[in-house]
Parts: structure tokens; C-alpha cells; sequence
């Protein structure tokens, strides 16, 4: 062994998802239903048809959602949401 621990990419990611999920970043209820809706693949405009709320409000929650959760683009959130448990594959 050289001295260095070796992390694998997975536990890392695990260690950054921890980070990321603490009491200070837990979503709204209606933050985690329209996570839902993102990974289910739906649209803002189709959001907002279905929890009869205008497409800014879905915007501004997805906008809160990936600053709760660090993340900086949709792929990134819908990876994100895959991890939480939000959706599956």
C-alpha cells in the first residue's frame, strides 16, 4: 500500500448525495411532487396543467429544488432524483 485510502466513485457520490440531502436541503412536499413529475419526464407547462399551478410556480420550485439539492442542470437533477430513490430506471 502507498498511504492513500482509496474511495471508489460510488462511495464518493453516496458521500455527496449525504452532504447534499441534510436537514437544511430537505424539500418541500410540493418541491419532492414536482421532483417526481421532473423524473417522471414531464414538462414544466405539462407540471403546471396537472397540479393547476402556473408554469413560473413550476419553474421557481424546480429552480429551488436543484439549489437545495447542488445540482446545476436537468440531467444532473434527474440523476440526482435516480439516487434519492425519486424514480426508478
Amino acid at each position: 500500500s502507498n498511504g492513500y485510502t482509496y474511495f471508489d466513485s460510488v462511495h464518493m457520490d453516496c458521500e455527496k448525495i449525504s452532504s447534499r440531502y441534510s436537514s437544511d436541503n430537505q424539500l418541500t412536499n410540493r418541491e419532492s411532487e414536482i421532483l417526481q413529475l421532473i423524473a417522471d419526464g414531464k414538462t414544466n407547462k405539462e407540471i403546471a396543467n396537472f397540479l393547476q399551478l402556473s408554469r413560473k410556480t413550476v419553474e421557481t420550485h424546480r429552480l429551488n429544488i436543484m439549489k437545495k439539492l447542488d445540482v446545476h442542470s436537468g440531467i444532473e437533477l434527474i440523476k440526482t432524483a435516480l439516487r434519492m430513490g425519486v424514480c426508478t430506471i
